[in-house]
């Protein structure tokens, strides 16, 4: 069920091949014998193809959610800004031997510090068993200021789901890492 799930909601790219695939088939049936059943039937991969790519875009998954939090928690950082940190970090938060309100006051202190002025995330990977998710991800991290050049660094954060949605209740210290690995 999980891979119907990601290749339908979340990489129906193959699932489109396959389709065009179909209908190529038909139309070379369709011309070797002038049967309008076949052109008939090209209808069916259409459809098909329409349902598949309305369900990829109205169907968030839930490593689609994460991601997007991920996504939203990097567009503040490179703003300066710890907002989306702060609605995705769950209260229960216990990473780093420390509690959300010292990892945001944290946080912050290493934003004025370091002066991040992009950041590129890769090698994402998520893993979700039930309501809870393991995600590794590697960020690299360019930076202005006095600490200027490019760091990257391996992340990996456990998230759990919520009523109100995926949180990250715990966070592993980075990695310094080589970017690209």
């Amino acid at each position: 069920m999980e891979t119907i799930k990601a290749n339908i909601c979340e990489d129906p790219i193959y699932v489109f091949i396959s389709l065009a695939v179909a209908v190529l088939v038909m139309l070379v049936l369709w011309h070797s014998n002038r049967k309008t059943l076949y052109l008939q039937l090209i209808i069916v991969p259409v459809i098909l193809a329409g349902v598949v790519f309305a369900m990829d875009y109205y169907i968030i998954t839930d490593r689609e959610q994460i991601d997007q939090a991920v996504l939203a928690i990097v567009t503040d950082l490179e703003a300066g800004k710890l907002d989306a940190a702060d609605y995705y970090l769950d209260d229960k938060f216990a990473g780093y031997k420390i509690n959300k309100i010292l990892l945001l006051k944290f946080a912050q202190a290493q934003l004025d510090k370091l002066q991040i002025e992009n950041i590129n995330l890769s090698h994402d990977t998520v893993t979700i068993t039930g309501k809870q998710a393991d995600m590794t991800v590697t960020s690299v991290l360019d930076l202005g200021g006095k600490f200027k050049g490019k760091y990257a660094l391996k992340w990996q954060l456990h998230w759990v789901k919520r009523p109100q949605g995926w949180r990250i209740d715990e966070v592993a210290p980075p990695e310094q890492t080589i970017p690209g690995f």
